[in-house]
């Protein structure tokens, strides 16, 4: 009977060694794949923080487009008025040189 003990306590006592062992087996496992997640967690940081500069550019981008849009538009306002302008005057010009016609035919 003492004798079934001692075989029993060592048969327990090698299971818990093959168990010990596996479980630092697992422990290491679980660290590199902790370590994994850290890595997938910088990138993923490092990937929203791109995002975040690449959207301030385009935001930015958008902006200047905005505001030379809004220039084209002032010039071209300023166009029209100076042709306006310009038609305005050659009319007026043609008016005097009719004027001035009629007067020097009249000498």
């Amino acid at each position: 009977m003492e004798e079934q003990v001692k075989a029993d306590v060592d048969t327990v006592m090698q299971e818990n060694q093959i168990l010990e062992s596996k479980n630092e087996e697992l422990q290491t496992a679980l660290e590199g794949e902790k370590d994994k997640v850290n890595m997938l967690k910088d990138k993923v940081k490092e990937l929203q923080t791109t995002l975040e500069k690449e959207t301030q550019g385009k935001n930015k981008a958008e902006n200047e487009v905005v505001s030379v849009t809004h220039k084209m538009n002032k010039l071209k306002d300023a166009k029209v008025k100076v042709d306006s302008s310009l038609v305005e005057k050659t009319r007026e010009n043609e008016k005097l040189s009719t004027a001035l016609t009629q007067v020097t035919a009249s000498y």
